[in-house]
């Protein structure tokens, strides 16, 4: 009884060894991957390619201060081997004020993140390219639309039209106060003059004559 249990199994164990011999467990057999049916299906198929683009990539152009930038950047991987010597500064992003840019550099290593900017920072944290370019812009009788269009031609990124006309608002400001100030000297000045050459009214008021056109 046992004997013949044992050759039962024995023989079905053999079937299913047999059956399985032909058996291809991938995807499709070799006969149907060799059919010309199949390999017409494949290569008629559209393929979709999209090329991912780099968020981390920084586009265009900058304007920065060259011998700022070139100096630090070297100092920028020597002071980090200072804490971490196996680790090496990869660039990370981009953060932008206006006209100037802080690039975010990140160790491979230890993560540590390290900001190269593209213009000294002042005591008073303030911009001066964000100010010059407003004041150049409107020295010249232009406006914010010519500058964008101008940075838009050098393929630059502009200052935020926000922040063009809150610099203008503050040049307005100190021009005011500077042209003030000018006036009063050049008025001392001219008393002065005038006392030196006698030119002073019944009063003891020193006088100056001025000249002026029609127009």
């Amino acid at each position: 009884m046992n004997t013949a249990e044992i050759t039962s199994v024995t023989k079905e164990t053999v079937d299913e060894a047999e059956e399985s011999k032909g058996q291809d467990f991938s995807f499709c057999s070799l006969e149907e991957y060799n059919s010309f049916i199949y390999r017409f299906r494949i290569n008629s198929m559209e393929l979709d390619i999209e090329i991912a683009e780099d968020k981390q990539r920084s586009h265009g152009y900058r304007i920065v201060d060259a011998h700022y930038l070139i100096t630090n950047a070297m100092k920028l991987q020597i002071n980090h081997n200072k804490h971490c010597t196996g680790g090496c500064l990869e660039y990370f992003q981009e953060k932008r004020n206006g006209l100037i840019s802080s690039f975010v550099y990140k160790c491979n290593v230890c993560d540590k993140e390290m900001v190269l900017e593209t213009e000294p920072t002042t005591s008073s944290k303030r911009s001066m390219l964000n100010y010059v370019a407003v004041w150049g812009t409107l020295a010249t009788g232009s406006c914010y639309a010519h500058l964008e269009e101008f940075l838009s031609v050098l393929d630059a990124p502009a200052l935020s039209k926000k922040m063009f006309f809150k610099h203008e608002r503050e040049l307005s400001s100190m021009w005011k106060d500077s042209l003030w100030e000018v006036m009063k000297l050049a008025g001392k000045e001219e008393h002065e003059i005038a006392k030196t050459n006698g030119d002073i009214d019944a009063d003891g008021i020193p006088y100056i004559t001025v000249f002026l056109d029609g127009g």
